[in-house]
C-alpha cells in the first residue's frame, strides 16, 4: 500500500506509517514531480491544512482510497467529490485540542492585561502604566462557542463556570448567552448560515 505524506509531519507521525510492514511511505520532501503525479498510483493520502485535496487533484488519484487529515478541519478536502470517488476522509478530532485550549487561554490573558498593546508602546519608548492596569478574569463569565475539545478543555484551564454554546444553536440564543458585561469569549466554530454574523 502506497501513503503519500503531502506535508511535513512530525517525526513521530511519520515513524507510526514507517514501522508498518508492506507500506510504501512516500514523505513531502521526496515528492519531485509534483503532488499530482505521486498520486496516480496511491492508496492514502494524508494533509495538513496547506494542500487543497479539490476534485482536480482527486482526479489524478484513480486508486486513492482513504484521505486523512492530520487536524482537525476538513474544510481543505472537496468532501463532495471524494464521497463520489469512493475516498473516506478522515481527521483527527481532539489531536491538537490541548495546545489550542493553551494558546486560547494565553491570548484572553493577552487582551484582558493590554499586552500588545503594552509592548509596541515600550518599543515605541513610552511606559503607558495608569491605561494599562487591563482587567482581572478571575469571576467573568467564559462564553464559550463550540463546546467541543478544545473548548471544554480551555474551560478546565480558565477554571471557570462556562456558558456553552452548541455548534449550531439560533443566533438569538448565543446572543443572550453571550450578551454578559463581564465575560470572556472563546470562539472555536466553524461558519454555518446561523452564525454568519457573530463577531
Amino acid at each position: 500500500m502506497k501513503i503519500v505524506l503531502a506535508e511535513k509531519v512530525s517525526p513521530a507521525t511519520a515513524a507510526v506509517f514507517q514501522q508498518e510492514p508492506g507500506w510504501q511511505i512516500v514523505t513531502a520532501d521526496q515528492i519531485k514531480n509534483g503532488l499530482s503525479a505521486e498520486l496516480a498510483d496511491a492508496d492514502a493520502l494524508v494533509v495538513r491544512s496547506a494542500v487543497q485535496a479539490d476534485a482536480k487533484l482527486l482526479e489524478s488519484a484513480p486508486k486513492l482510497r482513504v484521505i486523512g487529515r492530520a487536524g482537525v478541519g476538513v474544510d481543505n478536502i472537496d468532501t463532495d467529490a471524494a464521497t463520489r470517488k469512493g475516498i473516506v476522509v478522515m481527521n483527527t478530532p481532539g489531536a491538537n485540542a490541548i495546545a489550542v485550549a493553551e494558546l486560547t487561554i494565553g491570548l484572553m490573558i493577552s487582551m484582558a492585561r493590554a499586552i500588545p498593546r503594552a509592548t509596541s508602546t515600550m518599543h515605541a519608548g513610552k511606559w503607558e502604566k495608569k491605561s494599562l492596569q487591563g482587567q482581572e478574569l478571575r469571576g467573568k463569565t467564559f462564553g464559550i462557542v463550540g463546546r467541543r475539545q478544545v473548548e471544554l478543555k480551555a474551560c478546565v484551564v480558565h477554571a471557570k463556570s462556562p456558558i456553552g454554546w452548541a455548534p449550531r444553536p439560533a443566533e438569538a440564543v448565543a446572543a443572550s448567552l453571550l450578551r454578559s458585561p463581564t465575560r470572556t469569549d472563546a470562539k472555536h466554530a466553524p461558519h454555518p448560515p446561523n452564525c454568519a454574523t457573530m463577531r
